[in-house]
C-alpha cells in the first residue's frame, strides 16, 4: 500500500529538491494549483525563495533524516559566514551604532528570552526536533553566550555600560549580541569542535536560529 504524503505547515522546515540537488527550507506560503499544493520555501543555503510543488518535498527536516539525505542548512566551507542580507547589514553598522550607545540595556528582548522563544519554535512550528533537543540547543546557545561575551562579542565602548549590568549576559543583553554569537560560532566552531557531526549539527542551528530573527526581525530590530 502507498504510503500517505505527509502533511506540511507554514513555518515547517522541510527537506525539498531542486533539479538533481536536495536543500532544507522554511515554508513561508501554501497554494493550490491545478489540484497540488505549491510551496513558497525560503532556502536556507541560498537565503533565498524556492517555488516548490508537493511531490517535490521529500521530508521535514530532522537529524534522522539529515543523516540518511545528507543535507545540510549551510555549504560546508569552514569559516564561511552564512548570515541573510538583513542580518548582515545589522551587523555592519553595530560597531558604530555601540559608539554612538543605541543600545538600551538591559533589552527588552534579551538573549535569554529569544533562545526561549526559538526553542518554542524549533518544536512547535518548525517541527524538526522534541523537547529534550530544544532544551540542549537553547541551553548550549546560553551557556556559550555567557562564557564567551565579555572575552569576545563585547566592543571596549561597552564596558562601562555593561559593568554596570547585574546577572548574566543573557539576560540583559540582546539580539544584536545574539548575532555577535553567531558570527563567532560560524567563524571558529572548527576551533572548539573537532567531532564533524557535532560541528555540522550546530552550524546547522546557528542558521535555523537566524531564520528564526528573521521571522521576528520586526520585534528584534
Amino acid at each position: 500500500m502507498e504510503n500517505k504524503k505527509e502533511k506540511f505547515s507554514v513555518n515547517n522546515y522541510i527537506v525539498f529538491k531542486q533539479g538533481p540537488d536536495c536543500y532544507e527550507g522554511r515554508i513561508k506560503n501554501i497554494s493550490v494549483e491545478g489540484g497540488i499544493e505549491v510551496y513558497q520555501v525560503f532556502c536556507f543555503t541560498t537565503f533565498t525563495d524556492f517555488r516548490v510543488p508537493a511531490t517535490d518535498v521529500l521530508s521535514n527536516v530532522s537529524q534522522e533524516v539529515k543523516r540518511k539525505m545528507k543535507t545540510t542548512a549551510y555549504l560546508e566551507i569552514p569559516g564561511q559566514i552564512y548570515i541573510p542580507p538583513a542580518l548582515k547589514n545589522i551587523l555592519v553598522v553595530d560597531k558604530e551604532w555601540s559608539i554612538e550607545n543605541k543600545y538600551d540595556l538591559p533589552h527588552k528582548n534579551s538573549v535569554s528570552s529569544i533562545l526561549k522563544q526559538f526553542k518554542d519554535f524549533v518544536m512547535n512550528s518548525a517541527n524538526i526536533c522534541d523537547l529534550d533537543e530544544a532544551t540542549e540547543v537553547q541551553k548550549g546557545f546560553a551557556m556559550c553566550f555567557n562564557s564567551f561575551f565579555k572575552k569576545f562579542l563585547m566592543y571596549s565602548i561597552e564596558k562601562d555600560q555593561i559593568s554596570s549590568l547585574k546577572g548574566e549576559p543573557t539576560e540583559y543583553c540582546g539580539p544584536v549580541h545574539l548575532l555577535r554569537l553567531i558570527y563567532f560560532i560560524q567563524k571558529n566552531v572548527n576551533t572548539y569542535i573537532k567531532d564533524k557531526e557535532v560541528e555540522g549539527i550546530v552550524l546547522d542551528y546557528t542558521i535555523y536560529l537566524l531564520d528564526f530573527m528573521l521571522i521576528r526581525y520586526k520585534d528584534y530590530f
